[in-house]
C-alpha cells in the first residue's frame, strides 16, 4: 500500500510538504490504493461510501471531466489579494472574509484566469449543469438542494471551470456528477445552511451576484444524504458492483466535523475538544453564532447548529518544551491534590482572558509561556492548566454568545485525549464538567456513519440512543 502512495518531499510543519507528482495524484491513487487493498468480500458488502475532506482546500476544475486546471489550494494558503473584493460583498463578521476563506481563493483565481474566459456559453462545457432546472442563477437564492444551470452563463465568468472542495472532488472520482458538495464544506465558501426553502441551505444572493457564480457548487447538501450512485468506471470495478449492485455516494462533511459525528454527539450541550497541534472546539447548539471576527462560526448537522471554532494553542506548545517522554514522566509526577500549596497558587496562566480564534500566533503563544516555575513539573503543569482556561474561558463565551446551551460533556480527540490528568484538570477549569476520551475519535469513522445514515435514509447519524458510556 504505501508503495501506492507517492513520496512526501520538502516536508515542512503542519503537511506543507508536497507529494512528488502533486497533491491531486497522491489523492487519486491513495482512494483507488485503499479500495484495491479492500479484500474483494468485504468490498462486495459496500452499499455506502462518505467522504470528509480537509476544509478550506479547493480545487479548480474542468467543468466536464473534472480534472484540475491548476495545483489545489490548501486549506492554509492565504489569499490576501480577494479580501477586498470580498469583504465589499460579504456582510461584517461573515466567515469568508478571511484570507483562507474558499472564496478568497476562488476569487484570487477568477481575476488571475476565469475572468478572461469566455462566457459564449459553449453547449458542450455547460452540458454537466442541465441537470433539471433551467433558472438562470444570477441573484437568485435557490435552494442548497436544487441546481444552478448554465443555460444562461454571468458574464466574465470561467466557463468551463468549477470550484470543488477536497472531499467533493475524490467523492467525484466515484460517481463522475460535476458539483456536488455538502453544507460543511461549502459554509466557508459562503453557502448559507440556514437559508433557503424550509432552511434547507441556500447561496446568498449577493454570492450570486458574483460575476464567478457559476463556477459554484450546483447541489450542494445536508450530510449523511444520498448523493449520487457510483458511476464512475474505476469506482465500479473497484466496488464490486458488477452484478448490478449499487453503491451510493453520501455526502460527507469537512475533517474536523467528521470527528465530531465520531464521538456521537447528538444532544444539546455535548461538546468535543480537539486537542491536536491546535485546538479546536465544538459545542451542539439549537441556536446558531457567527462572529468571524472572533473565529466562530457555526455548521449545520442534522437540525443542529455546532458552533466552535479553533485556536493555534494545543500540543504544539507541549512539544516545543518537552519530548513525549518527558511529557509522560512528568505527568506521572504532578499531584493534582495539593492545589492549596504556595506551589500551586504561583503556577501562572500564561493566556489570561484569551480565547479561541483571536489569532494568537506561534510567536506570541511561545513568547507568552514566562515566567517558567523552576521545576519542570509545574511548568509542565502551568501550560496545561493555561490551555485548559482557554477551553473553558472559549465555552462560556460561545454561550454568552449566544449558543443556546452550556456545555454538559466535553468529549476530547487527539493526542491530549491520552492524558487523564490533563483531563482532570480541564474539568476543574470548567466547574467539574465530565471530560472523558471520545471512543472513537477517527474522521473516518465519522464519514461510515454518515454513509449509513444516508443509505438507511436515517434522520440522524445515531439513530439509537447513546448514553455518556456509549460515546
Amino acid at each position: 500500500l504505501a508503495a501506492a502512495y507517492p513520496p512526501i518531499v520538502g516536508g515542512g510543519k503542519g503537511g506543507d510538504g508536497v507529494p512528488e507528482g502533486g497533491w491531486v495524484e497522491a489523492w487519486r491513487g491513495a482512494l483507488w490504493a485503499l479500495l484495491d487493498k479492500l479484500p474483494r468480500t468485504v468490498a462486495a458488502q459496500i452499499t455506502a461510501v462518505s467522504v470528509d475532506g480537509t476544509s478550506g482546500t479547493v480545487l479548480i476544475v474542468d467543468a466536464v471531466t473534472g480534472e484540475p486546471l491548476c495545483a489545489p489550494m490548501l486549506y492554509n494558503e492565504k489569499r490576501a489579494d480577494a479580501m477586498p473584493a470580498v469583504e465589499a460583498m460579504a456582510p461584517e463578521g461573515h466567515t469568508v472574509r478571511s484570507a483562507t476563506s474558499a472564496l478568497c481563493k476562488l476569487h484570487s483565481w477568477w481575476v488571475s484566469n476565469g475572468s478572461n474566459s469566455s462566457s459564449s456559453g459553449d453547449s458542450s462545457l455547460a452540458s454537466d449543469r442541465q441537470l433539471g432546472t433551467t433558472q438562470p442563477i444570477t441573484g437568485v437564492a435557490l435552494d442548497g438542494d436544487r441546481q444552478l444551470s448554465t443555460t444562461q452563463p454571468t458574464s466574465g465568468s470561467g466557463v468551463g471551470a468549477r470550484l470543488l472542495h477536497h472531499a467533493d472532488w475524490v467523492a467525484f472520482l466515484l460517481h463522475g456528477e460535476m458539483g456536488v458538495s455538502d453544507h460543511n464544506n461549502a459554509l466557508k465558501l459562503g453557502f448559507d445552511p440556514g437559508a433557503g426553502v424550509d432552511g434547507k441551505g441556500a447561496y446568498p444572493p449577493w454570492l450570486l451576484a458574483a460575476p464567478y457564480a457559476d463556477m459554484l457548487p450546483s447541489r450542494v447538501l445536508p450530510p449523511g444524504t444520498a448523493a449520487a450512485a457510483v458511476s464512475s468506471v474505476s469506482g465500479l470495478a473497484r466496488l464490486g458492483t458488477g452484478t448490478g449492485k449499487k453503491v451510493v455516494v453520501v455526502a460527507g462533511t469537512t475533517d474536523s466535523v467528521a470527528a465530531f459525528v465520531a464521538a456521537r454527539c447528538t444532544a444539546p450541550g455535548d461538546a468535543v475538544t480537539s486537542l491536536g497541534s491546535s485546538l479546536a472546539l465544538k459545542l451542539v447548539s439549537k441556536t446558531r453564532v457567527d462572529d468571524g471576527s472572533k473565529g466562530v462560526y457555526s455548521h449545520r448537522l442534522c437540525g443542529n447548529w455546532l458552533v466552535g471554532g479553533a485556536s493555534n494553542l494545543g500540543g504544539w506548545v507541549l512539544r516545543s518544551n518537552f519530548s513525549d517522554e518527558e511529557v509522560a514522566r512528568l505527568t506521572i509526577d504532578m499531584d493534582l491534590a495539593v492545589e492549596d500549596t504556595d506551589t500551586a497558587r504561583n503556577i501562572p496562566d500564561y493566556y489570561p482572558g484569551v480565547l479561541l480564534g483571536f489569532g494568537l500566533s506561534v510567536e506570541e503563544a511561545t513568547a507568552a509561556l514566562t515566567p517558567r516555575p523552576p521545576q519542570d513539573v509545574d511548568f509542565l503543569r502551568a501550560i496545561l492548566g493555561s490551555v485548559a482556561c482557554v477551553e473553558a474561558r472559549s465555552y462560556a463565551a460561545l454561550v454568552d454568545m449566544g449558543a443556546s446551551h452550556p456545555v454538559a460533556r466535553v468529549l476530547t480527540a487527539g493526542g491530549g485525549a491520552k492524558n487523564d490528568k490533563w483531563s482532570a484538570i480541564r474539568s476543574k477549569a470548567m466547574g467539574g464538567v465530565p471530560v472523558v476520551m471520545s471512543r472513537h475519535a477517527e474522521a473516518s469513522y465519522g464519514a461510515a456513519l454518515l454513509a449509513r445514515m444516508g443509505h438507511f435514509e436515517l434522520p440522524t447519524y445515531v439513530p439509537e440512543e447513546q448514553g455518556a458510556g456509549d460515546a
